[in-house]
């Protein structure tokens, strides 16, 4: 065959290719481990997308042949552009550049691509985006029964996106800092993945899209958590992405089986609806009587805080008075920086200043469990995301027993106790109404 002959065919290729939607790259697939910029020209009807690309192999994938977990990150609105740069500004991109440990240890894929021009809830770039995950998807050796997706703010609002133009290629996404995204079709079409919603707690819209996206998702049965961080913003995902458990928390999941994926729906068929949001007890429990105590004795202003290894509150690590039940997501106390695979009891008395009809609160993620005496208020030992669950008690003038226990398996932890009654609005669990019994060596 001529030269010429060969040369005119793969235009023709080429040519082809892209009338038929497919990705024409202008680089050859890497094989070695780190990053590689590679250039995508996606045809989407009659337009053309140019999707720069930043791929990541990780260390190892030159020496075996098997597959990989593969992570999708989508950037934010200020860093689009060309060259890849607004790539490396936030995400695991700098992450990979700047933290060894990390390198040896990330075992994604990386797909990394870049809006030029455009942004990711543009349909016309989505679908060119999924072009190309298609076209590396086939020539990478990624497993793709362990495909993930995350981005911030567009790029959080980009992963909804991303999640129900394809549901059936992802097996669990993390949207950071996003707005809602048609909260009653994710519902539907998210039921086979897994859903980690973050967010500022001051973080106006995107908060409250975010707190949506939770309610139809968890409220229809899906596997969807959120993690709402007090006195954070926009900026929330600076505690995320550089986290090594960040990207634990995605490898806990694989793309369901047809088999798996029936399964699981004949047992949400049996859910009622929103179950799991929000639990209150039915009626006042109560009414209870209050104990005799000298509270001379006792040192006011909080609850004596036993802090465990383990999610079973059976290995004590220290003990400390804690003045507030108010722990915000991921900030545990341990001196080993420990933020998965713990437990705590928070135990002491409430005093009560007024008899009537008195509401407590748990907002956990995961296990929670609340008892006032003898009487529990709130049992919910199970992993979830925040849930908040409710007890109501009928409380005479007086000091009670309050224990409260919390466990923390592992991805968003956080816990909040918080209450409410006659003449008192709901509010954290707090202050001057706790008293804890003192223990050698409190502080």
């Amino acid at each position: 065959m001529s030269l010429l002959l060969r040369c005119a065919l793969l235009v023709l290729v080429l040519l082809t290719q892209v009338a038929a939607g497919q990705a024409a790259v202008t680089t050859a697939m890497p094989t070695t481990p780190g990053h590689h910029k590679l250039h995508f020209s996606q045809k989407v009807g009659a337009t053309v997308v140019d999707i720069p690309c930043l791929v990541y192999l990780p260390v190892g994938y030159d020496k075996s042949t098997d597959t990989w977990p593969m992570l999708c990150f989508l950037h934010g609105a200020g860093e689009g552009g060309n060259d890849l740069g607004g790539v490396f500004v936030h995400g695991p991109a700098p992450l990979l550049e700047n933290n060894a440990k990390i390198k040896a240890a990330y075992p994604f894929i990386g797909i990394y691509p870049q809006c030029n021009g455009r942004r990711w809830d543009d349909a016309v770039q989505m679908q060119a985006t999924m072009q190309v995950l298609d076209e590396l998807q086939a020539k990478l050796r990624i497993d793709k029964d362990r495909c993930y997706c995350t981005g911030l703010s567009m790029g959080g609002k980009g992963t909804w996106v991303a999640a129900l133009a394809s549901p059936e290629r992802w097996a669990a996404i993390a949207p950071i800092s996003a707005v809602e995204v048609e909260p009653a079709v994710a519902a539907e079409k998210l039921k086979d993945v897994a859903v980690w919603i973050i967010a500022g707690a001051q973080d106006g819209g995107f908060t409250e899209g975010s707190k949506k996206m939770y309610e139809a998702l968890a409220g229809n049965g899906c596997n969807a958590q959120l993690s709402v961080i007090p006195n954070e913003g926009h900026g929330v995902w600076g505690r995320y992405y550089p986290d090594p458990s960040f990207y634990l928390w995605f490898l806990q999941y694989r793309r369901p089986s047809a088999k798996e994926r029936a399964d699981r729906a004949a047992l949400r068929d049996l859910i009622p609806p929103a179950a799991g949001v929000v639990a209150k007890a039915a009626k006042p429990l109560g009414p209870i009587t209050a104990v005799s105590i000298d509270a001379a004795k006792l040192r006011k202003g909080g609850l004596r805080g036993s802090y465990f290894t383990g999610t079973n509150l059976d290995k004590l690590a220290f003990e400390r008075f804690d003045a507030k039940i108010d722990i915000a997501d991921r900030s545990f106390p341990f001196p080993d920086k420990r933020q998965e695979d713990l437990s705590v009891r928070w135990a002491g008395f409430i005093s009560i200043d007024a008899p009537g009809v008195y509401t407590f609160s748990t907002a956990a993620d995961d296990g929670q469990r609340l008892w006032i005496g003898d009487v529990p208020l709130i049992d919910d030992w199970n992993a979830h995301g925040v849930m908040e669950v409710s007890g109501q008690v009928e409380l005479g003038k007086g000091f009670y027993p309050i224990r409260i226990e919390y466990f923390q398996g592992g991805g968003g932890g956080q816990v909040t106790a918080s209450w409410s009654g006659p003449n008192k609005p709901k509010q954290v669990l707090s202050g001057d109404v706790l008293f804890a019994t003192p223990w050698a060596g409190m502080k």
